[in-house]
Formats: structure tokens, sequence, C-alpha cells
């Protein structure tokens, strides 16, 4: 299956309190890598992925997790690879 446009939320901790944010709260929950590993097991390619939650960046394991599902499935992510390879070196 290959899918044009997927947005994945990592988690919904977050740093900030918006007054904007639809999100609500703050909320102590991360994405699994089971579902991370179930999801790219059925798909076969990607157009777009986008990362979302509360803070994606308080989210570095889940991003590894997802950059290795990735992988694992054999789908091609060009972007994310380098945006790993970047939040990498800061961490």
């Amino acid at each position: 299956m290959y899918i044009d446009n997927v947005i994945i939320e990592l988690t919904r901790e977050c740093n900030m309190l918006c007054q904007h944010c639809l999100r609500g709260n703050a909320e102590h929950s991360l994405i699994s890598e089971k579902s991370l590993e179930n999801f790219f097991s059925q798909v076969d390619g990607i157009e777009t992925l986008s990362l979302t939650g509360g803070e994606v960046s308080l989210a570095a394991k889940q991003i590894n997790m997802l950059v290795q599902a990735a992988k694992n499935n054999k789908i091609e992510a060009k972007s994310l690879q380098a945006y790993h390879e970047e939040l990498k070196e800061k961490v």
C-alpha cells in the first residue's frame, strides 16, 4: 500500500502552555515501538511523513524507533533520514 500523506503523533508530552493549543493539557503519552512496527509493516511507500504531537523534539527515542521501523520495512524517506542524522548530532 502506498500512502501520499501520513501524520504520526509521536507524543502528547509538551513543555509549553500555549493558549491556542488544541491538544489540551500535556500528557505522558508516547507512541509504542510495536505500533510503529505494525504500521510500517503494512506500508510499501510514503510520499510525505509528518510528525506531530505535543512537542516532537521531546520524543527523540520515538523518532529513532520510527526511523528503525521504516528501515526494517524498507520504507524510503530521504528527508526523514536527514532529520534523524541532524537530531542524533544534537542529542
